[in-house]
């Protein structure tokens, strides 16, 4: 599927990263913050977004040149006001919410301008099929 941009979750050490890559991931995307993962994806020219929720771990993102970060779990951690408020602290920080997100909130969520993006597990449940329907039902959902 060359037309298609491919990425690796729940990306945790560097063993990981370096077989996410090799296997053509574009991105990789993690549930915390990892230095080494954040080391070889800078080696290797790839987009990482950490899993990221307090002052410090942005701190230490910003430290090896991340610009985004995942932001999860997003519901545990207050949600939309929390990403305002860190929002306020990082201006330059960009985020991408999981844990949370649904077909209720999510246009609430995109509708802020510090989101790039969010993840929603509620459109990959199902058969293939019914995925592929409810991942339909959300691009039309966002526009």
């Amino acid at each position: 599927f060359p037309e298609m941009l491919i990425g690796a979750g729940t990306v945790i050490n560097e063993a990981q990263a370096r077989q996410a890559i090799e296997c053509g991931s574009k991105f990789i995307v993690g549930p915390g913050f990892a230095a080494s993962v954040a080391e070889v994806c800078r080696e290797r020219g790839v987009l990482y977004l950490p899993g990221c929720v307090t002052p410090t771990e942005i701190i230490t993102a910003i430290s090896y040149g991340v610009e985004i970060v995942k932001f999860f779990p997003c519901s545990n951690f207050g949600g939309l006001g929390t990403i305002k408020a860190l929002s306020a602290a990082f201006p330059a920080m960009k985020f991408m919410p999981t844990g949370g997100i649904s077909e209720e909130n999510v246009n609430e969520y995109l509708a802020f301008d510090k989101i790039i993006a969010c993840g929603g597990s509620w459109m990959m449940k199902g058969t293939p099929d019914e995925i592929r329907a409810k991942t339909a039902a959300a691009m039309e959902l966002v526009k």
